[in-house]
């Protein structure tokens, strides 16, 4: 278990642990012991207060625990269940969004920015799944046009905002892969 957290970058919970990380354990040690015991062992750093989203990795445990993945020969596996697990996250928040769920979605998703921007790096930078990736950019253009994350004029999401190119068709796909490489050049000229 403790490889497979490297994959999370950015803080995660038990819920997260289960879906991303977990296989069920040969001995049958329940996920919530494992995770205690890297707790116990300081592997693993815990926050009492935040019940959701209580765990996360020191930068350095990360790197070690990462190439322990990559040794494994896992890390392309679980990186795509954890882009698969963020997908899922963003598309059902997209889904109610003219619906009285919406901010309880969005609020849920605010502190996960970390992981999904992993994913999203992931899939379109890396060009793992460019179409999912793309499908998750799209998803999350209104919080982003929203609140300007990255503003810039012509940033390719705000371009295609102001074009009305339709998330699902070529341009729709195209813009919000070159949208996604293009944010940190935004943000840095800013």
């Amino acid at each position: 278990l403790f490889r497979r957290l490297a994959v999370f970058n950015g803080p995660f919970g038990l819920a997260d642990v289960i879906a991303v990380a977990a296989d069920e354990a040969p001995d049958g040690v329940p996920a919530v012991d494992l995770l205690t015991a890297l707790v116990d062992k300081s592997l693993v750093q815990s926050d009492p207060v935040s019940r959701a989203l209580g765990y996360s990795l020191f930068e350095s445990t990360r790197a070690f625990a990462h190439e322990l993945l990559a040794r494994a020969g896992e890390l392309e596996g679980i990186r795509r269940r954890h882009f698969d697990y963020y997908l899922e996250r963003v598309l059902a928040a997209r889904k109610s969004h003219d619906t009285p769920e919406w901010l309880a979605h969005r609020d849920a998703l605010r502190p996960l920015q970390s992981n999904i921007a992993d994913a999203l790096r992931w899939a379109l930078l890396e060009e793992h799944d460019v179409e999912g990736g793309s499908a998750m950019a799209a998803a999350r253009l209104p919080e982003f046009y929203q609140h300007r994350y990255g503003a810039c004029p012509n940033h390719p999401i705000e371009l295609s905002i102001r074009d009305g190119l339709k998330p699902g068709t070529h341009e729709g796909r195209s813009c919000a892969n070159n949208g996604f490489r293009m944010r940190a050049t935004c943000s840095a000229n800013s």
